[in-house]
């Protein structure tokens, strides 16, 4: 699945749903923040994700992980953070 596609069966039915959640706990983690900011670009696209997938970006940029947890992360939320602005 390439992010932005809605042509594959079942991802705008996943991302609304995923939309649907519950909100968060306080304060959220990029676990919490970047399945809701890519939901939030395949049901609305960047320029209505673009707030939510640079806060995800900013939250795993000063996560203190070793580099294979924040590498998991990362390429979820630079790609789609660059290109929406």
């Amino acid at each position: 699945m390439r992010v932005g596609t809605l042509d594959v069966p079942g991802v705008r039915e996943a991302a609304e749903a995923a939309r649907a959640a519950p909100p968060a706990p306080d304060p959220p983690r990029p676990a919490d923040v970047v399945p809701g900011a890519l939901a939030l670009l395949l049901t609305e696209g960047y320029a209505a994700a673009a707030p939510a997938l640079r806060r995800a970006l900013d939250l795993l940029l000063a996560l203190d992980a070793d580099a294979g947890e924040a590498r998991r992360w990362l390429f979820l939320t630079s790609g789609p953070a660059k290109w929406s602005g």
